[in-house]
């Protein structure tokens, strides 16, 4: 090893590398200019950052950090800040305590969020974003399908391009878009904006509080109307086309 310059304080430090810095029982840094302060802290990629009891900040390429008690940064560039928080995949972000960045490139930010998507973006306490490309923002907001958008709490895009903004809104097939809350577009390229608005039919389109349009390629705009004829429109307030919902 290459010790120089290297600094190890506590019972079983190692400073195993030119300008490492080990700091705590246990403490291990590894490689050059690695840091690891904490107890059992260990720092084993080349400029990799471990602080906190237990974090570990590893890898073959460096420069990571994990800051926080067990906190993981695991691949290159990966950063994980906060108690519990893993950061596994390159030039992965997790922030908050038991963030989990697992995708190329994702960011997971707040308690319990998940990125596990390449690219993915989860921000928000308990929010999900598990595949290529996905976001979720707010708090236990889901976007399970590559391309797919969520944004309010406990919204939900579950399809392919899917797009759920609003509270509680839900976009649940491709290309579906939900704005509002508690809107449901819920089958393709379907769309419903406005609170509580329904649009259940491929192409189906429903503005407005209330509105249910459940006929394919159909459309209602105004309140609360319902649709449930396909080919069909309404456009105003409380009309009702073709058979309701039992």
């Amino acid at each position: 090893y290459d010790t120089r310059y290297a600094i190890a304080v506590g019972s079983g430090a190692q400073a195993l590398a030119m300008g490492s810095l080990a700091v705590g029982y246990g403490a291990e840094a590894t490689r050059l200019n690695a840091i690891a302060h904490g107890y059992n802290t260990k720092a084993l990629a080349s400029k990799s950052i471990a602080i906190g009891d237990a974090a570990s900040a590893t890898g073959t390429i460096g420069s990571n950090i994990a800051i926080g008690e067990t906190a993981q940064a695991l691949a290159g560039s990966a950063i994980a800040l906060g108690k519990s928080t893993e950061a596994t995949a390159s030039s992965a972000i997790a922030v908050g305590s038991s963030a989990k960045a697992r995708g190329y490139y994702s960011i997971a930010q707040g308690n319990e969020a998940q990125a596990n998507g390449f690219n993915a973006v989860a921000i928000g306490a308990k929010s999900q974003a598990t595949a290529t490309d996905a976001t979720a923002m707010g708090g236990s907001s889901r976007a399970t399908a590559s391309y797919a958008i969520a944004i309010g709490g406990s919204s939900e895009a579950a399809a392919f391009s899917a797009v759920a903004i609003g509270k509680s809104s839900r976009a649940a097939s491709s290309y579906a878009i939900a704005i509002g809350r508690d809107s449901g577009a819920l089958d393709a390229k379907s769309v419903a904006i406005g609170y509580g608005a329904k649009a259940l039919g491929v192409n189906a389109i429903s503005i407005g509080t209330g509105n249910v349009v459940t006929g394919a390629e159909s459309g209602a705009i105004g309140d609360p109307n319902y649709i449930g004829g396909a080919g069909s429109y309404a456009l105003g307030n409380d009309n009702i086309v073709g058979s309701t919902l039992s």
